[in-house]
């Protein structure tokens, strides 16, 4: 899946966009994309861990489906998905409690 690029910019969020064959893309779609082998199917899309998207090394990409990637955004959910949860457990147990058999 080897394109010859014919334009690369800069858009009005400051993203780097890639005009490719397929159309255009975001570059980190881009990259994730050739790392996989495949275009992302419909409904996908590529998250920031870090939520910079300047950083655009593979290990801070991830592919999540859309609708999960917009809770991520709308409850600060990179941040409830990778970080530990022990202490906010600890404060709040009713967030298991329901689910602890004893």
């Amino acid at each position: 899946m080897k394109h010859q690029l014919n334009d690369i910019w800069i858009d009005k969020k400051g993203e780097i966009q890639i005009k490719t064959p397929e159309g255009t893309k975001s570059y980190y779609r881009y990259l994730v994309e050739q790392y996989i082998g495949f275009p992302l199917p419909k409904g996908y899309t590529v998250h920031h861990i870090d939520c910079n998207h300047s950083n655009n090394e593979l290990q801070n990409l991830m592919i999540v489906p859309t609708p999960i990637h917009v809770w991520i955004h709308r409850t600060n959910g990179t941040k409830l998905l990778f970080e530990s949860n022990l202490d906010r457990i600890k404060e709040h147990p009713e967030i298991i409690e329901d689910t602890i058999e004893v």
